[in-house]
């Protein structure tokens, strides 16, 4: 079945990037607001252990955005910076006077990012698989993307709509996460492979007390990866670590034995006795450079945003900043354009932002892969001389 009249843009996936996408367009001042597809394929509450730091950076891109109350009700932290902690010695680095960032459950401010978008008149919600784009036979130019509903929409009927949808816009903007389904298909030859760089094995502590209030936490333990905490709640707290190479079978035996001993003694029995109970969580944490878009060897009428375009190691907490801060670059260039159509006039505008964004993404890029091997505390030099 195909919706009768074509959106002016299709987000797919309504993650962090998608949802700030769909809103950022939705509320672009026009005469006649554009209309959005936001499909996604399942609008509860998402469960991961990553994506649950927000920089002072993407705070200030939420307000520019008008989606701070995103993070109304949902709990979250206030963070001034970090602690850094090493051996019996620690430092604090403070972010800039008056700047702060936040830290949550990445669900919950998931969540927050949707319910601001679809208060949206002109957004619709599609619940569903995206499962293959549509292009035009001649042109080969993306002209919308077939949908596996698993939902009632309200896409043109107000009951349930078995089956298949396709769904028609103008332009189609992919934000499906680390994961992407469409990321080849966009990118064509130009296409990278993301790089597994180690993996984050992750629990949660509850009642613990870090040693600087609303201080992000890292510890250097000797012969290990870096150890991170931060508050997700007033009684919860994220103990992530990071694995290089193969994850041990044991991986929580693993940890109490080897990490525990190494960690501040007011931390080491909260995280023994985590590790031995709760639920432990393993993410890859991968490297994606991003590629240039709108481009001969790209598809026309479809661009990538998010994870799916770029990742990096989330030691900084940078990634989600970077989706938001291209969004908010992105609306703004859109905003003269008559109509998300013209591939004319979006082509450019694409081409451009892989380089404006190299203002705020490469530091941040650089800033993680910088830290990350600086935080490798393995080596018999790194004490220095």
């Amino acid at each position: 079945m195909d919706c009768k009249e074509p959106f002016d843009a299709v987000v797919i996936g309504a993650g962090i990037a998608g949802s700030a996408m769909a809103h950022a367009l939705a509320t672009t001042p026009r005469s006649k607001p554009w209309r959005i597809a936001l499909i996604e394929r399942s609008f509860s509450e998402p469960d991961r252990i990553v994506g649950e730091l927000l920089q002072p950076g993407g705070v200030q891109a939420l307000r520019e955005l008008g989606m701070l109350s995103s993070l109304d009700g949902i709990e979250a932290m206030p963070v001034e910076g970090y602690n850094m902690i090493r051996d019996a010695q620690s430092i604090q680095i403070s972010y800039p006077k008056g700047e702060e960032g936040r830290s949550f459950h990445h669900g919950r401010f998931v969540m927050g990012l949707r319910r601001v978008a679809l208060q949206n008149e002109n957004v619709t919600a599609i619940e569903g698989n995206a499962r293959r784009l549509i292009e035009c036979p001649t042109t080969h130019r993306v002209l919308g993307v077939d949908v596996a509903l698993k939902a009632p929409t309200p896409v043109d009927a107000p009951e349930r709509i078995p089956g298949k949808l396709t769904i028609y816009g103008g332009l189609v903007i992919v934000a499906d996460g680390c994961f992407s389904n469409f990321r080849n298909t966009v990118l064509g030859k130009s296409a990278c492979r993301p790089k597994t760089c180690s993996h984050t094995i992750s629990t949660i502590l509850e009642d613990v007390v870090l040693p600087v209030p609303n201080y992000g936490t890292i510890v250097l333990p000797r012969g290990l990866g870096p150890v991170g905490f931060y508050q997700l709640t007033k009684r919860e707290t994220r103990i992530w670590v990071d694995v290089q190479g193969t994850v041990p079978s044991d991986v929580q035996g693993y940890l109490v034995e080897r990490l525990v001993p190494e960690l501040p003694e007011s931390l080491q029995e909260c995280v023994k006795e985590a590790f031995t109970t709760n639920r432990v969580r393993k993410m890859p944490n991968s490297f994606l450079p991003p590629v240039q878009q709108a481009t001969s060897s790209t598809k026309k009428g479809v661009f990538l945003l998010g994870d799916s375009l770029n990742m990096r190691s989330p030691i900084t907490g940078g990634g989600m900043t970077v989706a938001l801060k291209d969004v908010v670059y992105l609306c703004r260039a859109f905003k003269d354009v008559p109509s998300l159509e013209d591939w004319s006039q979006v082509g450019p505008i694409i081409r451009r932002w892989h380089w404006a964004r190299k203002y705020h993404v490469s530091t941040l890029n650089m800033l993680s892969a910088a830290t990350y091997g600086l935080l490798q505390r393995d080596g018999e030099n790194f004490d220095g001389p």
